[in-house]
């Protein structure tokens, strides 16, 4: 049996508190985890109102270790004929393809589904794209490529819902992005009807956010939108941009919170969440959750059989190496929307990894 995300998805479900997935979320995302390559580089985007059950799933695929390859192959399956994975489908096969600018250019890409709702097991939802990539060298000649990546991007996925204003609207705030800023995903949303471009930018300073965001904007970014900026630099992370493009901006945007690898990281995560709570953004039952979910799930503490596959690889690996699944809180994320309402999620992390004996506590 070709081996699938779902094989992998039984490995974690024991350490999934309810509280942030249900068992109906659980159940969606095992359906969606047939029909994807088993790349466990996950994240599972859960909110935090009270009473929202809903968790969406992102995959990550690289360009090393042949896993765009295998995305290539799962694609060829005839489950993916609608025209927004056609158009997924062009892209990889350019990225696998050795004489395309993507070939190199491009370092990761994320699939992004929404599972809000039951979908037909023969008609796969289409994803939203995320991609990462390659650095560039400063200057002229490094812009000038990094232009030419997102062009030819462009060219294989754009359909009808992506106009030509809205690639125009992201080359230029890649020109306009301060130097020591930082393009980090470029996001199409084909999930979405009309269809929306998405930049991610990081280390900009609240300042710099507020610029960018009146240059590429069109008078939508109202007094509500600025006050969250303030409140995003606030809360002790590193803050990551994130805004849609229409013809300017939308009357959403966002802040991702990375907390991993900052000094008082973990002390700034239990504030941030407990101000949440106070704004009614985040249940007390969830922000609990999010505090347990970290962890490491091994052969041995996972409580149901491990997957085959990995089985299988450890032969091709060392004595004193071993198979784990590492879970951490990737980020949390702040919405705010025209209507000046705030949605605060969080992204739980599982990423499949092999260690060493000598290096990682069990």
């Amino acid at each position: 049996m070709t081996a699938t995300l779902a094989h992998l998805l039984p490995v974690v479900r024991p350490s999934f508190p309810e509280d942030l997935v249900s068992p109906k979320a659980y159940k969606r995302l095992e359906q969606l985890a047939w029909l994807l390559p088993p790349v466990a580089r996950l994240l599972f985007e859960c909110r935090l109102s009270a009473g929202d059950e809903q968790v969406d799933l992102s995959q990550c695929v690289l360009a090393s270790n042949g896993e765009r390859e295998l995305l290539s192959r799962c694609l060829a399956g005839s489950k993916f004929s609608a025209v927004s994975w056609q158009r997924l489908r062009r892209l990889v096969d350019c990225w696998c393809d050795c004489d395309h600018i993507l070939f190199r250019g491009l370092s990761s890409l994320w699939l992004e589904f929404d599972v809000g709702s039951e979908f037909d097991p023969n008609c796969p939802p289409s994803p939203a794209l995320f991609l990462s990539f390659s650095p560039v060298a400063p200057g002229d000649g490094g812009d000038l490529e990094m232009v030419r990546r997102l062009t030819a991007f462009f060219t294989i996925v754009s359909g009808s819902g992506c106009t030509k204003e809205q690639v125009e609207k992201i080359v230029q705030f890649y020109r306009i992005l301060p130097s020591d800023g930082q393009l980090g995903k470029i996001g199409m949303m084909l999930s979405r009807k009309p269809e929306q471009l998405r930049i991610l930018a990081s280390f900009l300073s609240a300042g710099q956010v507020k610029a960018l965001c009146r240059k590429i904007g069109n008078g939508t970014l109202e007094g509500h939108h600025l006050n969250l900026v303030d409140t995003a630099y606030s809360m002790g992370a590193a803050v990551t941009l994130s805004i849609d493009i229409s013809m300017g901006l939308s009357d959403r945007i966002g802040f991702e919170l990375f907390f991993n690898h900052i000094n008082g990281g973990e002390e700034s995560l239990r504030q941030c969440l407990r101000k949440l709570t106070e704004k009614g953004c985040c249940s007390t039952e969830k922000m609990e959750a999010l505090l347990g979910w970290p962890g490491l799930t091994t052969p041995e503490n996972c409580g149901v059989e491990w997957p085959e596959k990995y089985i299988v690889e450890s032969l091709l690996h060392g004595p004193d190496e071993f198979s784990l699944i590492d879970r951490q809180l990737s980020h949390l994320k702040l919405l705010g929307y025209g209507d000046s309402s705030i949605e605060a999620k969080a992204y739980l992390e599982v990423n499949h990894r092999w260690a060493r004996f000598d290096n990682d506590c069990m």
